[in-house]
């Protein structure tokens, strides 16, 4: 990734944003220039076209929200453990970046999308790593680990990352809050 100026990171937060609020659809050009406090050209300037923008703003989310220096007070724990940890953190971030999470799992859904492909790469590599962390740290290798991953991290994230409301009434648990969010992900 080439090196971001400050007015690059300024616009892209800005988008950030926008696509929080608005949706990546709504989240115009003009939309985020008035965000960022620039003009449209700048955006045109620093990334070319929405497009452009928009997959800088996927690679940097990605990023963040899977740095693994974030699961750091964990590296001392046993599997289950951890693994709860990485899931109580990655839904956190769901929850606080829900525009940004649905606008990711949309291009995994959608094969015609070109950022697709990224992003399949940059979840198979996270998925890679922490199926490696789990091993390294006892649980039984072999694919029912690997299947026990992707439905953990799809049930964290989608089910109570993106539709945390739906607990409310279903399930009678709020799961904005953190003790009633763990609980659960301790049960996956």
């Amino acid at each position: 990734m080439p090196i971001q100026t400050d007015m690059e990171q300024k616009i892209i937060e800005a988008a950030i944003a926008c696509v929080e609020r608005l949706g990546e659809a709504n989240a115009t050009v003009r939309e985020i220039a008035r965000e960022a406090g620039v003009n449209a050209a700048a955006i045109n300037y620093y990334f070319r076209s929405k497009a452009q923008l928009m997959e800088r703003v996927y690679e940097k989310t990605l990023e963040n929200a899977f740095d693994w220096s974030d699961f750091a007070e964990s590296a001392g724990a046993g599997a289950r453990a951890r693994m709860a940890h990485i899931l109580s953190h990655l839904t956190a971030g769901a929850q606080a970046y829900p525009g940004i999470t649905r606008a990711h799992f949309l291009t995994l859904l959608d094969s015609r999308d070109e950022r697709s492909a990224p992003t399949h790469m940059f979840f198979a590599r996270f998925l890679d790593r922490m199926y490696d962390d789990m091993v390294f740290r006892g649980a039984t290798p072999g694919d029912a680990l690997r299947d026990r991953l992707i439905q953990a991290v799809s049930a964290a994230v989608l089910g109570i990352g993106l539709h945390v409301n739906l607990w409310d009434g279903f399930r009678g648990a709020d799961m904005k809050k953190p003790a009633a969010r763990d609980r659960y992900i301790e049960e996956l």
